[in-house]
C-alpha cells in the first residue's frame, strides 16, 4: 500500500528486492544516465544477513553523497496479528523449527529489523490508521523532502490525541489539554488546527502563546544536543483530547518557527480526521 502511494507521486518503484541486487541495478542506472530521478523501494529484510547487507549499502551510499531516506513502518503486535489474519498471507520471515505461533515471528522480525528501525529518517506507526491516514503521511513527509534539502537527521512533530492511545514512537511529549478546547465553540467543532480559524482561536489565547515560546526554547536547547548524541530520528509528540485542534494548531505554530543546521523538520498529524 505504502509503495503504491509513493508511485501515485511520481517514484519508480521496486518491491522485495535482494539488496545483492541492488549495487547491479545502480550500476545500470548510471550507464543509462539515471533515468529515474526519483526511486522507491521496499527491499526483503527476511533474514539478518539481509539486513546487514542492506545496512552496508545504504552506509556506502550515503558515504558517496547519495541522497537516500529510509522509512520504516511499524505497527503494535495485536493490530499485525489481526491484518496477517485479514488478509491469510503467510508471513515472510516465518520458520515452522523456530517459532510456535505468528506472534513468535513478529518478535523475531522486529530484532531482526532493529538496526533498520534505529536508522530510519522516519518511522510511521500505522497501528491506528486507515489506508488514507497512511497516504496523507507519506505524501506529506515526502513532499516535504522535495521541497527541502536532504539531511541524515529528522524532527518530526506529530500531534495526536489521547483518547485514541499514546504515540509508541516518542522521545519528548507535551500535554496541552489545559488549553481552552475549540470544540466547544460550534463553528470551530468540525475543523481542526489546520484551518486558519482554529489556529487563530488557540494561538490567539496567551496561554498557549506562552506555551510556544517556552517549549520552543526548550527545543532550541535539546534538538542540537539530541544531534550531537548520533540521533538521526527525533519525535516529538504534542497530544490533546481528540488531536484535532490544540495540538495540530502548537505543532503547525513550531513548524513555522524551528530550524536547525543539518536537520529536517517535518510533521504528523496522527488523529486530525477521526
Amino acid at each position: 500500500t505504502a509503495l503504491r502511494v509513493v508511485a501515485d507521486l511520481g517514484y519508480y518503484t521496486l518491491d522485495n528486492l535482494p539488496p545483492g541486487l541492488f549495487p547491479a541495478f545502480l550500476r545500470l542506472e548510471m550507464e543509462n544516465g539515471f533515468r529515474y530521478k526519483h526511486l522507491a523501494m521496499i527491499f526483503d529484510t527476511s533474514t539478518q544477513a539481509k539486513v546487514i547487507e542492506l545496512r552496508g549499502i545504504l552506509k556506502l551510499m550515503k558515504e558517496s553523497g547519495v541522497p537516500i531516506n529510509l522509512i520504516f513502518l511499524d505497527a503494535e503486535n495485536e493490530k499485525l496479528l489481526q491484518r496477517y489474519s485479514e488478509t491469510r498471507r503467510p508471513h515472510p520471515v516465518y520458520d515452522p523449527f523456530l517459532d510456535r505461533s505468528l506472534a513468535d515471528t513478529i518478535e523475531r522480525e522486529r530484532l531482526i529489523l532493529a538496526p533498520l528501525h534505529q536508522s530510519a529518517s522516519i518511522v510511521v506507526d500505522t497501528t491506528l490508521f486507515t489506508v488514507h491516514d497512511l497516504k496523507r503521511t507519506l505524501t506529506d513527509f515526502i513532499s516535504r523532502l522535495q521541497s527541502c534539502p536532504i539531511s541524515s537527521v529528522f524532527l518530526v512533530l506529530q500531534s495526536f490525541g489521547f483518547k485514541y492511545g499514546l504515540p509508541s514512537i516518542c522521545d519528548l511529549m507535551l500535554d496541552v489539554r489545559f488549553l481552552n478546547n475549540p470544540y466547544f465553540v460550534n463553528e470551530l467543532k468540525e475543523l481542526t488546527g489546520l484551518d486558519k480559524r482554529v489556529f487563530d482561536h488557540v494561538m490567539g489565547d496567551p496561554e498557549a502563546k506562552e506555551l510556544e515560546s517556552r517549549f520552543y526554547d526548550l527545543l532550541q536547547f535539546l534538538i542540537p544536543r539530541y544531534v550531537r548524541e548520533g540521533k538521526s530520528l527525533i519525535n516529538i509528540c504534542i497530544g490533546c483530547t481528540g488531536g484535532k485542534h490544540r495540538s495540530v494548531s502548537l505543532v503547525q505554530a513550531l513548524l513555522g518557527k524551528l530550524s536547525f543546521k543539518g536537520v529536517t523538520v517535518t510533521s504528523m498529524h496522527r488523529d486530525v480526521e477521526r
